[in-house]
């Protein structure tokens, strides 16, 4: 039946507050969930702007936005401790162990002492393969049916099974320990702060390639210095060899003359003899020396070159690989897992090789 504006109604003013709070209310309760046309669930709370904002943007964006805990960390529930293995699992290094594929940098584990069980957080690192291997951690236990949404909805039949996920916005916002440990990031924030992150790395690395540098130039001056002193030297005495060795010689003329002076002039001229041809071996092997020092300055010198051409290559190289990260390649855990994985796996592979090949070279940062 259609009832036009003109007509009254029989709802008292109160009566229609109620009709009109009440669906509200069961809204806000969850009870109802708007569907758009496409049978996807709609946000019926969001406002008109930011459903807009959504439709036109798409879900994506969506991801800047979002909160998430840094450091990355996975929260294992439901820790049940028995007289037999108590010690064990009270130890951390149990946890590190048993999780150890998912690479937990730290583990803090808190207890009831009344019913002794537990929980504990796993620390992964800041960097996105800390995100992928938080959230490998997240999909062991939701292939096991232990994830949370599994412990939100057992609670009163949790049995002795742990239950695990990574830690998001909801569980720093709830009564924890993560909120101790952690602190809350959108991704144009872990974008910015790696972006800082790597402008230091690469700021601490071409000033230690510079300093490299001065110390290469340092060492090229002193060699040649060196060089240049000892070449001077042994030419010097090369000189003196020489004179006398030609000295020798014109004694030997002389004493030629004198041959027939007797068995003492020619037992004269067979030491000066002898005396010649060891100077002149010995000149022969300075000569030599010579020499080997000489090609051996011109490999230095090659070898120096090399080193300061290739610590130059290497860090455009590591410059060129640290470039600016993608924050749609970080999308939210609802984007298709593979997809996810081997993307960001293929960086970090990329990312590690040329760090290890770096390392064999200059000192690395650790604390980066």
């Amino acid at each position: 039946m259609d009832f036009s504006s003109g007509e009254e109604s029989d709802l008292s003013e109160s009566e229609i507050n109620e009709y009109k709070e009440k669906p509200y209310e069961e809204i806000r309760s969850g009870k109802y969930k708007g569907k758009a046309l496409s049978g996807n669930l709609k946000m019926p709370l969001l406002c008109w702007e930011e459903e807009t904002r959504l439709q036109v943007q798409g879900p994506a964006s969506t991801c800047v936005w979002k909160q998430y805990i840094l450091p990355w960390m996975g929260i294992i529930m439901n820790i049940v401790a028995e007289s037999k293995n108590i010690d064990e699992l009270r130890d951390k290094g149990y946890w590190l162990n048993r999780f150890v594929k998912y690479k937990p940098s730290d583990v803090q584990c808190f207890w009831n002492e009344e019913d002794s069980t537990g929980q504990a957080v796993l620390t992964f690192t800041s960097k996105w393969v800390g995100f992928l291997n938080a959230t490998e951690f997240e999909k062991a236990f939701e292939s096991e049916h232990h994830a949370k949404k599994h412990w939100n909805g057992r609670q009163a039949q949790l049995g002795s099974n742990i239950y695990g996920w990574y830690a998001r916005a909801d569980d720093y916002h709830s009564d924890g320990p993560v909120r101790k440990v952690g602190k809350l990031q959108t991704i144009s924030g872990i974008v910015q702060e790696t972006d800082q992150d790597r402008s230091y790395v690469l700021a601490k690395l071409a000033a230690e390639i510079d300093l490299t540098n001065e110390n290469l130039n340092e060492l090229r001056y002193k060699y040649n210095t060196t060089t240049t002193s000892l070449s001077r030297t042994l030419e010097k005495r090369d000189r003196l060899h020489l004179d006398f060795i030609e000295d020798l010689r014109g004694k030997l003329q002389v004493m030629e003359h004198l041959k027939h002076g007797g068995a003492a002039v020619k037992e004269k001229m067979e030491e000066l003899k002898n005396e010649l041809k060891e100077k002149e071996d010995d000149l022969e092997d300075r000569e030599a020396t010579n020499k080997a020092l000489i090609n051996n300055e011109y490999r230095s010198n090659v070898e120096l070159q090399e080193a300061r051409k290739l610590l130059i290559q290497r860090s455009w190289v590591l410059e060129v690989i640290m470039g600016e990260l993608d924050p749609m390649a970080f999308h939210d855990t609802s984007m298709p897992q593979q997809e996810l994985l081997v993307h960001n796996h293929a960086a970090e592979a990329l990312l590690h090789a040329s760090m290890t090949e770096l390392h064999g070279e200059l000192t690395w940062f650790d604390d980066v």
